[in-house]
């Protein structure tokens, strides 16, 4: 066998294997979700959390990431037993996208996917800006969905301020910001939320480097431990684009799909929050097994 057909074996029983071990960690995903929330359902809000999309990263084509989208997002959310609230934390765009491009077409289908997910699941849907030089002010060309009429709770939000989620269930909505708007941060700091979503850098991550990210040198850098002591419940952001945590408390959720070199365990998160004490809650990460790769040659 020659070395061309060697590789275009690999090359297709790879992809083969993939697709199985991607088919089976929805399975067992699915199941596993199924049956804790529908132990729980009676007492927990369940929440889909996602960040760092990144459409337009010229090194993610299109396809690909509708792809993976719509096969390890769209699909567990719409089988898993409840689902009460899907919130997106920030940085869905890369950068200012051409509409006459191959991008464009999947952003306007990633927000109509997510509307009538809402609609269907009858949960609200939350999007917060992200860092300016990703998402820019594009997220104004969707915030006509929050005035249509047919009862379907979409929200965007793109400045710092108090919500209620869902009743008796108020959270703190922290986009990216810059350090001269610091004072209107601060004085939010000052009492206790259900939980806090957001998008941006915190004091332990300060020195972190991302290949596809550039830090502004004016952005507001947040302090963890004030974040955490403000909230009851977790503490989900978005930016730094690897899932983890500190103390179980706050999370970076992780990119959807990996962006760059070093990283691991792309997905989103599924969040369960006890409705009468939002201390107790907890977070499982579904890994995105169809996610971007990537080789040293």
């Amino acid at each position: 066998m020659n070395r061309a057909k060697q590789l275009t074996t690999i090359a297709v029983n790879e992809k083969k294997i993939r697709e199985l071990y991607g088919s089976l960690i929805f399975s067992l995903f699915c199941r596993l979700v199924n049956e804790v929330i529908a132990h729980m359902s009676k007492d927990f809000k369940i929440i889909a959390a996602m960040a760092d999309l990144h459409i337009g990263l010229r090194r993610i084509p299109a396809d690909s990431l509708k792809d993976q989208l719509k096969h390890h997002f769209f699909e567990p959310l719409n089988k898993i037993y409840q689902l009460d609230a899907v919130v997106i934390l920030g940085d869905v765009l890369h950068t200012i996208i051409s509409l006459n491009t191959d991008y464009s077409e999947l952003f306007n289908w990633f927000i109509s996917k997510l509307y009538r997910l809402g609609q269907k699941r009858k949960c609200p849907i939350v999007i917060i800006k992200g860092t300016i030089s990703h998402d820019n002010d594009q997220l104004n060309n969707i915030k006509h969905y929050q005035y249509n009429d047919d009862g379907v709770d979409f929200r965007v939000y793109d400045e710092v301020q108090e919500i209620e989620l869902f009743k008796d269930f108020n959270v703190l909505v922290l986009p990216d910001v810059r350090i001269k708007e610091a004072k209107d941060i601060e004085k939010f700091l000052d009492k206790k939320y259900d939980m806090i979503i957001g998008h941006g850098l915190i004091d332990a991550m300060r020195f972190f480097v991302q290949e596809s990210e550039t830090s502004p040198a004016k952005a507001y850098v947040f302090d963890s431990d004030k974040l955490m002591d403000c909230s009851r419940g977790p503490v989900l952001f978005g930016h730094i684009h690897q899932y983890q945590h500190i103390r179980h408390k706050f999370y970076y959720v992780g990119p959807f799909t990996l962006l760059e070199r070093g990283g691991y365990d792309a997905g989103f998160a599924i969040v369960g929050i006890d409705n009468k004490d939002h201390t107790k809650f907890r977070v499982e990460h579904y890994v995105n097994p169809d996610s971007a790769r990537y080789y040293n040659i």
